[in-house]
């Protein structure tokens, strides 16, 4: 029975759109060594002092340090995977980095000769090509051009010549022969493709696809997730992804993430559908499962699962995340890229100290080709906790940047106000006393070397007025050219869509609407208008535009029934002002305006 009153009562009710507080986006995430900390565990400090108590000597430190050079009080979620004592150094062999875009290739007697894959030999080495069988198709051992001449297949194969002195080194580096004994190295290597010859190509008419893989081999670790090797597809062709053998590995059929199972070989296809203006493709690269042998790097691997459980525990995500000599461990980034994948983050990627070269820097990057990796190089000179100065990694410093321009606290004044739409370009990095190699720029000529890093999706470093960042774009840049290939363009979308969905999570699970007339009161219309004056709020620093809609096509019977809604919000974020061009005019006839003024 309802409580009896004799009297009057008024019931207040909030109605209308709610506030979105939107999430922080300068959280840094740093994994590493620790002699104090337990390991595989999250740690949360916000400065420096804190910092050394929880962690003592090791990587973590190292890089806090550094950070909180830019940003005195920051949060930073620390990932220790165990004391430096425990990771021994493993040699990794350097390699020629020569590969093919694809292990399979398919070639027609009607289109003649022509050249099926796409040879990567970054080092610009001597290969020499064959064909195990000539009367399928020859092949110029020089350039590697197929003729193709009867239906059958064959396998092409590309031996590359070694430099004598990287056999020598080679040689060098085997312990279990004994330090006097003398080891014969290879002085070739060879890499192979199975090409497929038919009469008449299908798809004749079309369009090519440009579409390549960035390596025809790779080595993939027992225990997490990962992304081998990127795609190119410039025409946007619907792809679907399949392993040969699913006891080895298995492959998600959409994005093309290989989650290994056991050691051994397989072959992983990405199989491009043809549009109607495009031709499809299949492309093919050898995989390779084993256990990590590098027991850092098989620590790294574990810890990472460890990031999606942040913001249940400090109710944030790490955004900005480092792992300083260890990302650049091959098939780390990888498996790092698929780790944050849905908790919206980047990460910096360091190279390795073996990278000595512009042509290898950007043959190194063209690995990656990932919107949440933020490649750079070289590595910088910096001072130590001694003063004294040292070559280190450019990650600690580029996250302690990101988070000071996140935080508007760089004192620079070209913008009334800066925050995570803003570019990391074109700041001073406080802590850089200059690069380890030294690189030339001439802001006029494109082929300079620090343009050329930038063109190929690799920021580094640029003196004017101080040692500076210069890159807007992430590795997706320049195989993808949409304007997500911005940093801050992903960053600002990251922000902006955690920030929405967060807000919406208190709306959940309560009557979707009950006055059809009256929609800005009921759930659904607060949902939208709650988002619409958190886009509007941003319009002027974050966005230059933003509107959000419900559409009837999106929102059928069938699903509003089970409680499903769907919105449409469009928002633009801005675009760095990355080139600025003058026309100028010798004008001489100013002489006779300038003359008539005189008289």
């Amino acid at each position: 029975m309802s409580e009896f009153l004799h009297g009057i009562r008024t019931i207040e009710q909030i109605s209308g759109p709610l506030s979105v507080i939107e999430v922080s986006s300068s959280v840094i995430g740093v994994f590493g060594t620790s002699e104090l900390a337990a390991p595989m565990e999250m740690y949360h400090t916000t400065n420096l002092d804190d910092a050394k108590k929880v962690f003592g000597k090791g990587s973590i430190l190292d890089a806090i340090r550094r950070i909180h050079r830019y940003v005195p009080s920051n949060s930073i979620i620390s990932f220790p995977l165990g004391k430096a004592s425990d990771f021994p150094d493993v040699v990794v062999p350097e390699t020629t980095g020569v590969t093919f875009s694809s292990s399979s290739a398919s070639i027609y007697i009607d289109d003649g000769a022509s050249s099926p894959v796409k040879v990567f030999n970054p080092k610009a080495l001597t290969i020499a090509y064959a064909s195990s069988a000539a009367a399928v198709a020859t092949v110029d051992s020089a350039t590697g051009v197929v003729t193709p001449l009867t239906e059958g297949s064959t396998v092409i194969t590309a031996t590359v010549t070694l430099p004598s002195e990287a056999s020598d080194a080679d040689a060098e580096e085997q312990p279990a022969k004994g330090r006097n004994a003398k080891v014969s190295a290879p002085s070739t290597e060879t890499h192979t493709y199975t090409l497929t010859v038919a009469q008449t190509n299908p798809n004749a008419g079309l369009e090519l696809s440009n579409a390549e893989l960035s390596a025809s081999e790779e080595t993939a670790y027992i225990g997490m997730d990962t992304m081998p090797v990127s795609l190119t597809n410039p025409h946007g062709l619907i792809v679907v992804w399949s392993i040969d053998d699913e006891t080895v590995a298995l492959v998600d059929s959409a994005s093309g993430m290989v989650s290994p199972l056991s050691a051994g070989p397989a072959t992983v296809t990405a199989t491009l559908m043809s549009s109607d203006t495009v031709a499809g493709i299949v492309l093919t690269y050898k995989l390779t499962l084993k256990e990590q042998d590098d027991k850092l790097l098989a620590a790294f691997m574990e810890a990472l699962p460890l990031m999606r459980k942040a913001k249940q525990r400090f109710t944030f995500f790490p955004k900005i995340n480092i792992a300083p000599g260890i990302l650049h461990k091959p098939g780390a980034a990888g498996i790092a890229v698929g780790a944050i994948s849905t908790i919206r983050g980047i990460w910096i990627s360091d190279m390795p100290e073996t990278v000595s070269t512009v042509e290898e820097a950007i043959a190194y990057k063209g690995q990656f080709t990932d919107k949440r990796l933020y490649s750079v190089w070289p590595r910088p000179k910096v001072l130590n906790e001694d003063g004294a100065t040292v070559v280190d990694w450019y990650s600690p410093g580029m996250a302690g940047l990101i988070a000071q321009v996140d935080r508007n606290q760089t004192s620079q004044a070209i913008v009334s106000e800066t925050g995570y739409w803003c570019s990391p370009s074109n700041y001073v990095m406080t802590d850089v006393i200059g690069p380890s190699i030294e690189l030339e720029y001439v802001p006029n000529d494109p082929t300079s070397e620090v343009n050329r890093l930038n063109a190929n999706g690799i920021a580094t470093l640029m003196n004017h007025g101080g040692w500076k960042n210069f890159g807007n774009y992430s590795t997706s840049y320049p195989t993808t050219t949409d304007a997500l290939n911005f940093l801050s363009w992903r960053r600002t979308m990251d922000i902006i869509e955690e920030s929405i969905e967060d807000a919406s999570r208190q709306f959940l699970d309560f009557p979707m609407f009950t006055s059809p007339s009256d929609i800005a009161n009921t759930t659904a219309g607060r949902v939208r208008d709650t988002v619409n004056d958190y886009l509007l709020g941003k319009t002027g620093t974050a966005l230059v535009y933003s509107s959000i809609s419900i559409e009837k096509d999106d929102n059928p019977l069938s699903e509003i029934m089970k409680g499903n809604i769907k919105y449409r919000y469009k928002a633009t974020p801005p675009v760095p002002m990355q080139t600025i061009e003058y026309a100028a005019v010798v004008y001489v006839e100013g002489l006779e305006i300038a003359m008539n003024q005189l008289f």
